[in-house]
């Protein structure tokens, strides 16, 4: 299989706020970040498809982060592929 990625993907673990028309908003991880998208783990992100529509806020911090716009381009078991959208 080819890699299709054109960033370089770094491994970070941050709590990210996910909301979404299909879950509402819940809580998960990021497994790897990088400029152009990030993996977020949890079992229950299986029900997503590609191609839906999420927003993503990372929290925990001191400070409020920006809200994210992204799309689903990879659904696994533990997980989803993500897709920042500008």
């Amino acid at each position: 299989m080819n890699e299709r990625r054109q960033s370089i993907r770094t491994p970070i673990r941050v709590q990210v706020e996910l909301t979404c028309e299909a879950l509402g908003t819940v809580l998960v991880h990021t497994l790897e970040l990088s400029d152009n998208g990030a993996f977020l783990e949890s079992p229950e992100l299986h029900r997503l498809e590609p191609g839906d529509e999420i927003q993503l806020q990372v929290v925990g911090l001191p400070e409020a982060m920006p809200i994210i716009n992204a799309e689903v381009v990879r659904v696994l078991q533990e997980g989803i592929g993500v897709r920042f959208v500008v």
